[in-house]
C-alpha cells in the first residue's frame, strides 16, 4: 500500500512538472521561436499560391495578444491593386499542441473596398500560434499564415 502511494505521489510530481515546464517553454520560449513573425503593422505575406497578398493592417490589440483580437486585413492582387468583394476565412491553430479555438472569426468587408475586418480572433492560450487566411474571389484561391507568439 505504501509502495503505491509513494508512486501516486511520484506520478502527481511528474505531471505537474511537465505541465509547468509546457506553459514555461510555450509562454517564455516562443518569443525567440524563429517561426514567429515580428509583428508590425501592414506586416504583408505572399500567398502560397502567388495569386494574392495578405497585408495585416493592424491588430486589436497590437500586437496580437492572449484572448480575443480584432484584424484590419486587405487583400492584393499581384499588382499591388486592392481586390473588393473576396470571401476570407480565418483558421487560428497551434502547431505544438495540435488543435484551434473554440470561436470563429467572422470577416467582413470595410473601408476602403478590399479592406476587411475579423473578430474575434481568438487565441485563448499562450504560445505560437498560426493563423491561417484563406481568400477566394470567383476562381481564385490562395492562402497565407501569420505566426505570433502570445505571451500570458
Amino acid at each position: 500500500m505504501a509502495q503505491r502511494s509513494l508512486l501516486s505521489a511520484a506520478l502527481v510530481l511528474l505531471l505537474a512538472g511537465c505541465q509547468a515546464g509546457d506553459d514555461h517553454h510555450h509562454d517564455d520560449h516562443c518569443a525567440d521561436d524563429p517561426r514567429a513573425d515580428a509583428y508590425a503593422a501592414n506586416l504583408v505575406k505572399d500567398g502560397s499560391r502567388g495569386v494574392y497578398r495578405f497585408k495585416l493592417l493592424e491588430s486589436d490589440p497590437a500586437p496580437p495578444a492572449k484572448g480575443d483580437n480584432t484584424w484590419r486585413l486587405q487583400l492584393l492582387d499581384r499588382a499591388g491593386s486592392l481586390v473588393p468583394g473576396a470571401t476570407l476565412k480565418l483558421t487560428p491553430y497551434m502547431p505544438d499542441h495540435g488543435h484551434g479555438t473554440p470561436k470563429s472569426a467572422v470577416v467582413t468587408p470595410a473601408s476602403p473596398e478590399g479592406t476587411y475586418t475579423a473578430t474575434p480572433v481568438n487565441l485563448f492560450m499562450p504560445g505560437l500560434w498560426e493563423v491561417t487566411i484563406e481568400a477566394q474571389r470567383g476562381q481564385d484561391r490562395d492562402s497565407a499564415v501569420f505566426r505570433f507568439c502570445i505571451a500570458g
